[in-house]
C-alpha cells in the first residue's frame, strides 16, 4: 500500500517507491497459494511489486474477499456499498483495490484532492475515470473530504458539480456537515 503523498510526513515514512513492508501480503498462506498456481516464490523475484503474475494474485485475493462478503449481503437482500480510493487505476496502483470488478451496488470513490495535492478540478477527472470504469455496473457516489475544503464553501459547490457533471450519481460527504456546508451542497 502507498499512502497519498500528503500522508507521507503524518506517519514519517517517504513512499515514493514500493517498500515491502507497506506492500503486499507476504504471509505463508499468500506465498503457498501464489507457488501452486505460478511455480514461483514471490520472494524469490527480483522485483515482485513489477510482476504482473504477483499483481494479478494479489487483486484477485481481494475480489474475492469484496465478492464474497457482497454475495453474502445479495443473498440477505442487503445493499453492499464500499468508500474505495479515488480511480480505478490509482486504487489499483497504490492499494491493491481492483474495485471496477467488485459486485456492489454503489461504490463511494474517497476523491480526497488534497491528499493527492490536486486541485478541486482533478475531482471531475477522478469521477469521470471511475464512471467510465464501471460502464454503469453500479453508481459512483465522489466521496468529498471536507477538510481539504478549508471551509471554501465556492470550492465544495463546485466539486460537487463538476461530480454530478461528470456522471457521479451524487456525492458522499466525509468530515463535520454544518449548516454552512449543508448551504453548499444545495445546487
Amino acid at each position: 500500500m502507498i499512502l497519498p503523498v500528503n500522508l507521507w510526513s503524518k506517519y514519517g515514512i517517504d513512499q515514493s517507491k514500493e517498500l515491502p513492508e507497506y506492500d503486499f501480503c507476504y504471509c505463508e498462506t499468500c506465498r503457498n497459494l501464489y507457488r501452486q498456481q505460478t511455480g514461483k516464490d514471490p520472494l524469490d523475484l527480483e522485483h515482485p511489486d513489477q510482476s504482473p503474475s504477483w499483481r494479478r494474485f494479489r487483486y484477485e485475493r481481494i475480489n474475492n474477499v469484496v465478492n464474497t462478503l457482497a454475495g453474502v449481503a445479495h443473498q440477505h437482500k442487503k445493499p453492499i456499498s464500499a468508500a474505495v480510493f479515488p480511480t480505478p487505476e490509482i486504487a489499483k496502483r497504490i492499494v491493491r483495490q481492483d474495485w471496477t470488478n467488485w459486485n456492489l451496488d454503489a461504490v463511494m470513490p474517497m476523491i480526497y484532492h488534497g491528499f493527492y495535492r490536486e486541485n478541486v478540478d482533478w475531482i471531475g477527472n477522478a469521477v469521470d475515470e471511475g464512471v467510465k470504469g464501471l460502464h454503469g455496473k453500479f453508481p459512483l457516489f465522489a466521496g468529498l473530504f471536507l477538510p481539504d475544503f478549508n471551509g471554501n464553501y465556492a470550492d465544495l459547490n463546485l466539486a460537487v458539480n463538476l461530480a454530478v457533471k461528470n456522471g457521479a450519481a451524487g456525492v458522499s460527504i466525509f468530515g463535520d456537515v454544518t449548516q454552512e456546508v449543508l448551504k453548499a451542497l444545495k445546487l
